[in-house]
């Protein structure tokens, strides 16, 4: 899985009332109100006080998943201090009896991950974490030291709205204000195009996780993470060279014909309902069957002759691309436990390609 850097806030550089952004993107940070600057970090001194990143551009949009890194040394309050904030979006700070917290809005509820409480030291440095996949795991590290790990973080994220804020509350509302100093920022977003997220996300169909499937998903990510890049490489190829071929069947299959754009539409929304709210994988196989029996017609149609371009050109990429053995064996295991139904669909589809 890939990261992009979009902000790298190490206070050294000030200018005209900003904290400079190292980063290409130049997310160059507004120091508000009374924030004292200093050679490394910034110190936070009264209720009013802020730093906030304006949202320019799609640098801090698109987010898929989330990792924000902090060194901080916080007073001793009996508050909640605000780290990091996207307005919205997400959440970085020390709650009450000391407690390390990420959280991430799904639109509806903030879901968390918090460590134990009296984590977070006063009055001295640490460097803090929290790292979101953009799946289902949600991190929180202090000093290199995981404490605090959720397993059932929700599939996706909604976007920061306007600013993202350091040390304070988006609405500047004085109780959340941190009390003490804070020095290197840096966020990192998974890339858009990611294409482990998108899949795996799609697999989980926002379902939440038994501790084992979770535990799968966890294990399946850090090995997809260890991956070396030869073999990244050749995955990312055959998985990109699959979608070229699906695109080209479906441009040419309904390129000019209005009832069947219709009909694969109405197809695509019958299969993630059959996918996403039942376990019945025969369900699944009900609607992909009647699709292809509708599209095929007869032997001699244009259709039945697509499909057979389609069976034939996806048999080639799979002799180009031999996905056997270490590491792909364990990583469709861990899928399988994931996702059960795998098993009963890869024989389904292996069914349905013998018809065609």
């Amino acid at each position: 899985m890939s990261w992009t850097t979009v902000c790298n806030l190490p206070f050294t550089d000030y200018k005209a009332g900003n904290a400079l952004d190292t980063t290409q993107f130049h997310n160059d940070t507004v120091i508000a109100d009374s924030v004292a600057t200093h050679d490394g970090y910034v110190t936070f001194q009264n209720p009013n006080d802020h730093l906030f990143i304006p949202i320019r551009d799609n640098s801090l949009q698109r987010f898929t998943g989330l990792r924000i890194n902090a060194r901080i040394n916080p007073r001793p309050v009996s508050r909640r201090l605000n780290i990091v904030e996207g307005w919205m979006s997400f959440a970085f700070l020390i709650e009450t009896g000391q407690r390390l917290v990420g959280s991430i809005y799904d639109g509806q509820n903030w879901i968390v991950v918090t460590s134990n409480p009296g984590v977070v030291p006063f009055n001295e440095w640490s460097q803090v974490s929290f790292e979101y996949d953009g799946i289902c795991v949600g991190i929180l590290t202090l000093n290199g030291k995981k404490v605090g790990e959720n397993l059932q973080m929700p599939v996706g994220m909604r976007q920061p709205q306007q600013k993202i804020t350091i040390g304070q509350w988006p609405d500047r509302v004085g109780q959340y204000t941190f009390a003490g100093h804070i020095g290197r920022i840096m966020i990192d977003k998974r890339d858009y195009e990611d294409i482990w997220r998108e899949a795996v996300g799609a697999m989980l169909c926002d379902r939440r996780l038994s501790p084992k499937q979770a535990s799968a998903a966890r294990e399946l990510i850090e090995r997809v993470n260890s991956l070396d890049t030869k073999t990244l490489q050749k995955v990312r190829q055959y998985a990109q060279a699959q979608w070229q071929i699906l695109r080209k069947f479906l441009h040419n299959f309904r390129a000019g014909n209005k009832r069947n754009i219709v009909a694969h539409q109405k197809f695509g929304d019958e299969l993630l309902a059959a996918w996403c709210c039942t376990a019945d994988i025969t369900l699944v196989k009900q609607v992909t069957l009647k699709y292809l029996e509708d599209l095929a017609g007869d032997g001699k149609s244009p259709e039945r002759e697509q499909l057979e371009e389609f069976k034939s050109a996806i048999s080639d990429l799979e002799r180009e691309f031999d996905l056997s053995g270490e590491p792909f064996d364990k990583l469709r295991e861990l899928l399988l436990i994931v996702a059960p139904e795998l098993a009963f669909l890869e024989n389904e589809i292996k069914q349905v390609m013998q018809m065609i």
